[in-house]
């Protein structure tokens, strides 16, 4: 068919719409390429001086209400920040006057009731139309009698909760060594760096004061209850129920262990010998500083890091104490006040951003050897973790050092995901990099990280012990850290550019 019979044959508006595709394409290409300067030329405007990125890493209002806790218990002033704090809390209450743990997910009792608590704590009257309105949320969602188990601790702390109706936190769980099923080191990292210090907490089972006083029986929340006079609500199943519901297995087993454990707690609180409870509550406590950044930072992660200043606290160290100290000023870091009011990061994301703008920077072309990308590069490679230490060696005595963390300051807690990104990064922006020290000695952590079953977690090496998720302390199903495709096909990416017959 020639070009005549073509002509002939198509008809006009079928050209027009050729024509019509055509323009659009090259339409889309125009935006495409516009939209990618823009980026390009926005990541220039945000990079820091030093090279690095770093975005606000957002959090649901549960993290600054517990800013708020924290202050409260520590006696700090909270005047200079009041009026942010509340605009910031205010501003992410939902239609149905609820808090959620995200912005595209519906509301729960337990963000709502620490939210609430929060405003009540900074001033807000409950006649506002603000806690009205979450009043009667979580009134119609079952009243406070549904809270979370991390929120009955946090309650229980300022006398809204009983302690004995939140599950046995032992200290002495420190003890239990790493060969044993089930220790501190079987728990995921951010789980176990959170719950170290709260041992401590658990062991003093303290009542701190509210603007209405402290009492071991506060009424400050009890509108908010459905039934006010009955809080001592159960956070499980009865012995029998569990085990006729499921048979023998690690339900039955934790869920015994767990009524066992409160008639133990029942004795020490009757003064008998607490030799072991003293001598574990020490070993946690140097557990705890053993594992403080010399920043001041725990994890990198705001729980570890506000339990730790609270533990540390309650053990005795003034608040002008060097850990404790430090510690607060490391959580301060974490803040943000702004004009969408005052804010606390749940995390910091330093490391994590670099790399992905250094990647999208590859990927769109840019030249790795401009000097804004070297600025970026070197400052990802000054902070490679190369220190015999972090809970990851445990049970990886044999692995060497080579990974990164996803903070500023997290030397004990270097991830896989990370790790595999800055190798992507690294290769995309100069494929000679393959050869460096940097490259292979994250290569070589990363290879060393890897699951028996052949996938890759993100902190630790074979924590798939997902029964952990039946301890009745667990609502969550968070207490593992098992293998994850998203985290083992970035390690699989990296593999794969670097392209070394040894791997």
């Amino acid at each position: 068919m020639n070009r005549t019979q073509i002509g002939t044959e198509i008809s006009t508006p079928e050209i027009a719409k050729v024509k019509r595709r055509k323009k659009t394409k090259e339409s889309l290409l125009e935006r495409t390429l516009g939209a990618t300067a823009q980026a390009k030329a926005y990541l220039f405007k945000v990079q820091k001086p030093d090279g690095h990125w770093v975005g606000e890493l957002e959090s649901n209002c549960s993290i600054t209400a517990e800013y708020v806790f924290m202050c409260q218990i520590l006696g700090l002033d909270l005047a200079k920040k009041r009026g942010q704090i509340e605009r910031y809390l205010l501003n992410h209450q939902k239609d149905d006057g609820s808090w959620g743990i995200a912005k595209n997910h519906e509301g729960d009792v337990s963000t709502t009731g620490e939210s609430y608590l929060a405003l009540r704590i900074l001033g807000v009257e409950a006649d506002h139309e603000a806690l009205k309105r979450a009043e009667s949320y979580i009134i119609s969602n079952g009243g406070l009698e549904k809270m979370r188990i991390f929120t009955r601790i946090n309650f229980a702390m300022f006398g809204l909760f009983p302690w004995d109706a939140v599950p046995v936190i032992p200290p002495e769980f420190i003890l239990v060594p790493p060969q044993s099923p089930v220790n501190i080191y079987a728990l995921s990292s951010w789980a176990r760096g959170t719950m170290v210090p709260l041992f401590i907490i658990f062991h003093h089972k303290p009542i701190f004061a509210l603007p209405n006083g402290k009492s071991s029986e506060n009424d400050f929340l009890d509108h908010l209850w459905l039934t006010p006079t009955d809080k001592q609500l159960p956070y499980r199943e009865s012995v029998l129920e569990v085990f006729l519901g499921n048979g023998p297995g690690w339900r039955s087993l934790f869920t015994g262990a767990d009524l066992l454990l409160h008639g133990l707690e029942k004795l020490q609180s009757k003064r008998l010998p607490r030799l072991v409870r003293q001598y574990a509550v020490r070993k946690c406590e140097e557990w705890v500083l053993e594992h403080q950044e010399k920043s001041g930072d725990w994890a990198g992660i705001f729980p570890p890091m506000l339990n730790g200043v609270l533990a540390l606290h309650m053990n005795g160290h003034a608040l002008d104490s060097e850990p404790v100290r430090l510690g607060l000023e490391a959580i301060e870091r974490f803040t943000i006040s702004d004009e969408h009011g005052f804010r606390v990061e749940a995390c910091q994301s330093p490391v994590w951003d670099t790399i992905l703008a250094m990647i999208g920077l590859s990927d769109a072309g840019f030249d790795g050897a401009d000097q804004k990308m070297k600025d970026a590069r070197d400052w990802i490679a000054k902070r490679q973790l190369l220190v015999e230490h972090g809970d990851w060696k445990v049970y990886n005595p044999k692995g060497t050092a080579g990974g990164w963390s996803f903070e500023y300051e997290n030397s004990w807690y270097p991830d896989v995901d990370d790790t595999a990104a800055v190798i992507i990064g690294f290769l995309k922006q100069d494929p000679a990099s393959r050869d460096s020290a940097v490259v292979r000695k994250a290569v070589e952590w990363t290879v060393s990280m890897q699951n028996r079953d052949g996938g890759w977690a993100a902190f630790d090496i074979n924590n798939d012990k997902t029964f952990l998720n039946q301890i009745p302390f667990s609502d969550m199903d968070s207490l593992c850290d098992p293998s994850s495709p998203d985290v083992t096909g970035r390690v699989l990416e990296a593999m794969g550019i670097l392209n070394d017959p040894l791997y």
